[in-house]
């Protein structure tokens, strides 16, 4: 029969496949688990990114102590409101066996759209 709902069409929350948040797989370029700084609204996701960093350099002028990333879960941050880091959350940015690649190289990273 068509249109008949099986338990292939529910995940395992019991949530219809797409809509649950801790299935779905995050936004391209974006890691399942990153970090994210004490007071920082974006998600990152690299310990080491630039952009973070110069957000903990502003922090520490104002004669603050600046906190060290910690590890937050892409669904948690979203859960928090927080944005994606334009650095290192960006489609481009490697994942996986590339991020590996690409610390062991210091390649530079481009969004080349095929022909």
């Amino acid at each position: 029969m068509t249109g008949e709902i099986t338990d292939d069409d529910y995940c395992l929350h019991e949530l219809p496949k797409g809509q649950c948040a801790n299935c779905k797989p995050p936004p391209r370029g974006v890691n399942k688990t990153g970090y994210r700084i004490r007071y920082g609204q974006v998600f990152h996701n690299d310990r080491n990114c630039d952009l973070l960093r110069e957000g903990q350099r502003r922090y520490a002028r104002r004669d603050r102590e600046p906190s060290q990333p910690t590890p937050i879960h892409w669904v948690d941050a979203q859960a928090l409101g927080l944005g994606q880091c334009l650095g290192c959350c960006a489609p481009q940015w490697p994942t996986g066996q590339d991020a590996l690649l690409a610390k062991l190289t210091k390649l530079c990273w481009v969004n080349v759209e095929p022909p």
